[in-house]
């Protein structure tokens, strides 16, 4: 469970974790960025939705925040950053930013360029293969994501 190191990786809900706090997120570390436990848990009293067009709290986008704390990001200080460290209802942040991407990068490097397929000529043409571009894993942080100004009642 959240704050034990008891080997299990939990993620749940928990009734009014903190005021103003939406989620937080619990890592034991290990070697590197990478955490050998994660426990994420999500405020249950809060109004989450998954419909973008929601006026409410978007769960993608709190749960892509959570993760990057999970695989080893701290909070930025780029207001349209994943990992910006509050959040308002309504907000979408589905997708990484640049400064997302550079911590990620800053922690497990870059993923290689795939070596690009020179054609040549020949008489009976072979299939060739081309490796499949990796995304490098999301990125530990275990502060929790703030919302300004969000009575929690």
């Amino acid at each position: 469970g959240l704050s034990n190191a008891d080997q299990a990786n939990t993620l749940g809900w928990w009734p009014a974790i903190g005021a103003n706090v939406l989620a937080r997120t619990c890592t034991v570390p290990a070697n590197g960025p990478i955490a050998s436990e994660s426990d994420i848990q999500f405020d249950s009293s809060r109004n989450w939705t998954l419909d973008p067009e929601a006026v409410a709290i978007d769960f993608h986008s709190v749960s892509l925040h959570e993760l990057g704390h999970v695989l080893g990001l701290g909070h930025s200080s780029t207001r349209n950053a994943v990992m910006y460290g509050s959040y308002s209802a309504g907000q979408l942040k589905r997708e990484l930013e640049t400064d997302d991407l550079a911590g990620i990068y800053d922690l497990y490097g870059a993923a290689s360029p795939v070596p690009s397929s020179t054609a040549t000529a020949s008489p009976t043409p072979s299939p060739t293969s081309s490796p499949t571009p990796t995304t490098p894993p999301l990125p530990l942080a275990q502060t929790p994501l703030f919302v300004p100004g969000l009575s929690t009642n």
